[in-house]
């Protein structure tokens, strides 16, 4: 995962209204869990972290360059993928519909 995204994702949690975020990386869940109760990321509403130590995520979605960000609408059809960095607002634009 990467984690300065990860950080500003935690400090600006609350701003998602209705948005659930699916986090997964290559670690082990032992550091995930670590790294997320770090950044007061563990535990939230809304917030599921998955460990991918057997790298099946790039299988299933395709080759997925790392951080790459999936926006599914609330029926489940992808809205828009994102690849690489990017800013708390552009996925708050995304998230809202705009």
């Amino acid at each position: 995962f990467c984690q300065n995204e990860l950080e500003r994702l935690s400090l600006n949690l609350d701003k998602f209204k209705n948005t659930q975020f699916l986090l997964v990386s290559a670690q082990s869940r032992y550091a995930i869990k670590g790294y997320a109760q770090e950044i007061a990321l563990y535990n939230r509403p809304g917030v599921y972290l998955v460990s991918d130590k057997k790298l099946q995520f790039g299988k299933i979605f395709g080759t997925v360059p790392v951080p790459t960000n999936f926006v599914y609408n609330s029926q489940f059809l992808l809205k828009k993928r994102l690849i690489g960095m990017h800013t708390i607002n552009d996925l708050l634009q995304i998230a809202e519909g705009q």
